[in-house]
């Protein structure tokens, strides 16, 4: 679907420039963006066009930046960010410019490992770690870098406004032995969350709920930062992204029927688990032959999908 008036359609994939078309997104409405950047690496995927490499690392963090003030503009307060990449050098500085010039909070660097026992190519890329020419590690990994936002300041600035001291709210919540604690104290420095007892009292004095201070995070107690995904799934797309990995994303970082971004969306894979776990999503894809193969590939997917979901609801 080409750029319109109306470009909040969610399910949709957008055609176009994503610096454009994310620039019709209102603001605070997307629960979770994923980014597969292009990584800067000078790759000419296509024989006509080199389209992964800008003419300086300034004009390239200057592009990346500004997608990323876009996606701070429309995300959610309890909404999350994960980006791709694979050169620790320009990452770091992707990194700094985001502490220079972004409210985004920093949680965590995970390492998405591509050669692990019990993958199906491990053998295949066993080949390239026995290399008697090679000096240095073999990366057989790409990074992944979450963010979100840091809402604890709210706390604080409501109580404030309101003319509120912290034992008007403390109070509220005591000790065992009857005492004032310092809970409250800890939530507006941003030391701890806010959790289903505390926000009761936050609630009731500063109209604040866990959506407002919280970033969503459902833990699937199965992950820490080192993460095994093979692809399973060949496509055109050259920088493919395993499926599974994506939607582990998704069940992490969203609920059902919250909306995700994709505003690099290559073959839409993004909008694949979206469907598969019940998320509305947006894709944005400027390459015409992506474009092209993902409107075809996501059209048969929602066919096998409903027709696979009437199957179950008659059983």
């Amino acid at each position: 679907m080409s750029i319109g008036q109306n470009i909040f359609e969610k399910n949709k994939i957008y055609h176009g420039d994503c610096l454009e078309v994310m620039k019709q997104i209102p603001d605070k409405s997307i629960n979770l963006v994923i980014v597969d950047l292009p990584y800067n690496i000078g790759k000419a995927y296509k024989s006509d066009l080199e389209w992964d490499k800008w003419e300086t690392i300034d004009k390239y963090i200057e592009w990346v930046g500004k997608g990323f003030k876009q996606v701070e503009r429309i995300l959610k307060d309890n909404g999350s960010f994960y980006w791709f990449h694979n050169d620790f050098e320009t990452l770091c500085e992707i990194q700094q410019w985001i502490k220079n010039n972004t409210k985004f909070k920093y949680r965590q660097f995970i390492t998405w490992n591509k050669r692990f026992d019990g993958c199906k190519n491990k053998s295949y890329l066993d080949g390239y770690v026995m290399e008697e020419r090679i000096k240095n590690y073999y990366k057989m990994c790409e990074y992944i870098m979450y963010y979100t936002f840091d809402n604890h300041w709210k706390v604080k600035a409501e109580r404030e406004k309101r003319g509120l001291k912290q034992t008007d709210i403390s109070k509220e919540i005591k000790s065992k032995n009857g005492n004032f604690t310092g809970w409250l104290s800890n939530i507006e420095s941003g030391k701890y969350f806010p959790t289903e007892e505390t926000i009761i009292p936050i609630k009731k004095h500063l109209g604040l709920d866990l959506n407002d201070l919280v970033h969503t995070f459902n833990n699937q107690k199965k992950h820490h930062s080192v993460w095994n995904y093979e692809i399973t799934e060949k496509t055109i797309h050259p920088t493919q992204k395993p499926l599974d990995l994506i939607k582990n994303i998704i069940l992490h970082s969203s609920n059902k029927g919250d909306v995700v971004l994709d505003y690099t969306a290559g073959y839409s894979t993004t909008a694949i688990a979206c469907i598969e776990t019940k998320r509305d999503w947006i894709m944005i894809e400027k390459d015409d032959e992506f474009y092209n193969h993902s409107l075809k590939r996501v059209e048969n997917f929602l066919n096998s999908f409903s027709h696979e979901s009437s199957i179950d609801d008659e059983k």
